[in-house]
């Protein structure tokens, strides 16, 4: 990892302990989980639909959130000027601004089963894959909303619908059929499906490959972002 990496990667480090906002959002999904577990009955609530709750609303705002913040208080702040101007690539600061939200996400893959007590996955792997490219999915599609807000305002107001959508489409998958056909196609299909029903989840599975596609269109996205921003800077 390089000097300009390492430098994104503190300054983020700097942000996070400075910014008490995004160390609640961090830990809010952890608290919401001990709450389902807890002081719900628990023959009132699955493990597993706690983690179709949890997990969503960690990936949109604690993961999601973040960086959309984050790229687009620097956007309007003039700071990625400053940054292409000291010759760091577009691909230097996504990797270094990627760092945080991906630990954050696989720490919370592992650590929220953990605190629910959910130990009996068909296949904790596939859970961890899935749940893992889920994550990044949304990760990327709020960076694309950093990237082309003109400011923090702007990015949290044209992240509200994707947020909301996010932790309200595993609840709509059971609504009806034709709902559920439609998720299928979106980046969290996947993981609805292997979370409701694990037994039938398949690796060839048509919400798999709509998930990858996800990542393919929304990383393209986010790299022509970032090539646009930096003409516009030159």
């Amino acid at each position: 990892m390089n000097n300009k990496v390492m430098s994104i990667f503190w300054l983020r480090n700097q942000l996070l302990l400075a910014n008490a906002q995004y160390t609640v959002l961090i830990i809010l999904p952890y608290i919401f989980a001990w709450i389902y577990k807890y002081l719900i009955p628990q023959n009132q609530i699955e493990d597993n639909f706690i983690l179709l709750i949890c997990l969503p609303m960690l990936f949109s705002m604690s993961v999601g959130n973040l960086i959309s913040s984050i790229v687009s208080e620097e956007k309007e702040k003039n700071n990625l000027k400053e940054l292409y101007l000291s010759g760091l690539s577009h691909f230097e600061y996504v990797i270094g601004s990627l760092i945080h939200p991906v630990f954050i996400a696989i720490a919370g893959i592992i650590l929220i089963p953990i605190l629910i007590g959910k130990t009996n996955f068909e296949n904790y792997s596939t859970y961890f894959i899935v749940s893992l490219l889920t994550g990044i999915a949304i990760l990327l599609a709020n960076l694309l909303i950093g990237i082309l807000s003109k400011s923090l305002s702007q990015a949290q107001i044209i992240g509200v619908p994707l947020m909301m959508g996010t932790m309200l489409l595993p609840l709509f998958n059971n609504f009806n059929e034709h709902i559920s056909n439609y998720i299928d196609y979106t980046y969290i299909g996947g993981f609805i499906n292997l979370l409701q029903s694990p037994e039938d989840f398949s690796l060839n599975s048509l919400s798999l490959y709509a998930l990858l596609t996800w990542l393919i269109i929304l990383t393209c996205c986010c790299l022509w972002g970032f090539k646009r921003i930096k003409v516009k800077k030159s």
